[in-house]
């Protein structure tokens, strides 16, 4: 009879063992991982659409009630010729917000937590999107994001819009 060498039963199970730990180790750290991503991913979401309605109201400003500012160009979005006009008596805040929204959706922005869906809404509040819209009476931006311990957080920011023309 040959002697044959193999590995017991005990040194396999002991393999499979340290295999599943490993594996849970690296399963929870790419979580962590993702959650902080789309959280990053969300937040500068927010930051855009905020950045851009300040540089369009100083544009606005600049140019006075005659101005006329092309949205899609401040944007980058080269399948819209989408303009807003600064007299307040023609275009509503509501109406340059969703006119940037719309413009920024159209230009790639997503949703990180489900490329489906688009980054700005104004109806619907979901995790991974910047709603704009009222609260309380007052023009508001929520974003809803996951944490890194995947807890679901939300950050407000009153429209600066309130202070120009209140709608």
């Amino acid at each position: 009879m040959k002697n044959l060498k193999a590995f017991t039963l005990i040194e396999l199970l002991v393999v499979v063992a340290i295999i599943g730990i490993l594996t849970a180790i690296g399963v929870s750290a790419y979580r962590g991982y993702s959650f902080a991503a789309g959280a990053s991913i969300t937040k500068k979401n927010h930051q855009q659409i905020v950045h851009l309605l300040k540089t369009v109201l100083t544009q606005c400003d600049v140019m006075g009630v005659e101005g006329q500012i092309n949205i899609s160009k401040l944007v980058g979005n080269k399948n819209n010729n989408d303009t807003i006009f600064c007299n307040i008596n023609k275009t509503t805040a509501s109406t340059i917000v969703s006119t940037l929204a719309s413009n920024l959706n159209n230009s790639g922005f997503k949703n990180p937590y489900n490329s489906s869906q688009e980054a700005y809404s104004w109806d619907i509040e979901r995790v991974g999107q910047t709603l704009y819209g009222t609260r309380g009476g007052s023009y508001t931006f929520v974003t809803n994001y996951y944490n890194t311990d995947g807890a679901a957080v939300k950050m407000e920011e009153p429209w600066i819009l309130d202070q120009r023309n209140g709608k």
